[in-house]
């Protein structure tokens, strides 16, 4: 008797259990966005505007439109417009060029992406040749990666001049080994950015 009175028990605890855990969790997510325009009295957006939340540290900062969410806002890990490119020049290098260009002008024609932005320019009307095209395709993920990290490696995969050809568009081919990494460890090679 005693046993099954425990067993009862033990089931009852585990299934309350079970629901504060529930509760917790859906109270742990719940998440509130706040978000509006600042504005001056004439109704004109006013950017640069430091907007908190009271009695918190979440804080955020209006943009250009005056526009503002919280931090908790989700923040996109890729741009859109760099899926595109990559596919564009994958058909291009591949030789399949209606198809390369399908995907540049969808970068070109965007109208908005994650960021509200969009290039809304007229669709790709260079040459027709593959060198053309992955000119152009260059030429774009300059724009839309511009201060991501990305152009060293793009000006080397695309044969842009390097170092110690006219018209260099970059002063090296390898970002050189931080000191500390050759201090560290004898056998780290020769520094391929000298």
């Amino acid at each position: 008797m005693k046993e099954r009175l425990l067993s009862i028990r033990g089931k009852y605890l585990s299934s309350l259990l079970l629901i504060c855990f529930i509760f917790i969790g859906a109270t742990l997510s719940a998440q509130v966005v706040v978000k509006g325009k600042v504005a001056d009295q004439g109704g004109n957006a006013i950017s640069g505007v430091s907007v908190t939340i009271k009695s918190t540290d979440l804080g955020t900062t209006t943009n250009g439109s005056g526009f503002f969410r919280d931090d908790a806002t989700a923040i996109p890990i890729y741009l859109p417009g760099e899926m595109l490119l990559i596919q564009a020049e994958g058909n291009a290098r591949a030789n399949n060029l209606p198809n390369a260009v399908s995907f540049l002008n969808q970068v070109l024609t965007k109208t908005t992406d994650a960021f509200s932005l969009g290039a809304n320019k007229p669709a790709y009307s260079g040459g027709n040749t593959q060198a053309a095209i992955l000119q152009e395709i260059y030429r774009n993920r300059c724009m839309e990666l511009y201060m991501s990290g990305m152009k060293l490696e793009d000006s080397r995969r695309f044969g842009r001049p390097g170092p110690g050809q006219a018209g260099a568009e970059r002063t090296r081919n390898f970002y050189p080994y931080p000191q500390q990494e050759r201090d560290g460890n004898p056998n780290t090679p020769t520094d391929p950015a000298n």
